[in-house]
């Protein structure tokens, strides 16, 4: 069977249509008579409602800043170094208080030594001048001739006299050593000697 030229233009029209029908966006290119634009549109419009919405992506600026911003918010737990929401005004692992809100704690500075306090018992050459000071055990030995004068007897450091201290027949050089190093430790038997300036170091009797 061969359809005549009028058969064949109807089958092309009649595919159209289908077309048009079944197809919107195509019949907003390719017309057909048969079937209305509203019609068409409508359902275009019915297609494109049906279609999942675009999920809005943040901008790549905004992320970073919404993460510093969450981060700056958070605080370190000063006793178990938990990270705490900002919202918590007490650590959520140990109860303690925020840094900012905390009691400021009596502990020496990290680094700082505590002191080690220890009694030299000092006396003159001849020993009839004996006395007691106090010093650091991490103290040099120009802290420990200051210490001497300071806590001598009346008469005993004479105005413009200098201090020299000696420790078992040699006299302590002054420099950054500690007393610690130089073997003085707690009730340790020093001798303290006050020379005129003009005078050169007495030898420790």
């Amino acid at each position: 069977f061969h359809p005549s030229v009028y058969g064949h233009v109807q089958l092309a029209s009649e595919a159209h249509r289908c077309t048009a029908q079944s197809f919107p966006e195509l019949a907003t290119l390719a017309p057909h008579p048969e079937v209305s634009a509203p019609a068409a549109n409508a359902v275009a419009h019915v297609a494109a409602s049906a279609s999942p919405p675009k999920q809005t992506q943040p901008s790549p600026a905004a992320a970073p800043a919404a993460a510093a911003q969450a981060s700056s918010a958070e605080w370190e737990c000063s006793v178990c170094t938990l990270a705490n929401s900002g919202a918590r005004t007490i650590c959520e692992a140990c109860e303690t208080e925020p840094p900012k809100a905390a009691a400021i704690a009596t502990a020496p500075a990290p680094g700082k030594a505590e002191p080690q306090p220890m009694t030299i018992k000092v006396r003159n050459v001849k020993g009839d001048v004996n006395f007691e000071v106090e010093c650091d055990k991490a103290a040099t030995v120009d802290q420990l001739k200051a210490a001497v004068v300071k806590g001598a007897p009346s008469g005993f450091a004479r105005e413009g006299a200098t201090c020299v201290i000696a420790l078992g027949g040699k006299f302590l050089l002054q420099g950054s050593e500690t007393l610690t190093a130089l073997g003085v430790q707690n009730n340790t038997q020093v001798i303290a000697v006050m020379r005129a300036a003009s005078t050169g170091a007495p030898a420790a009797k």
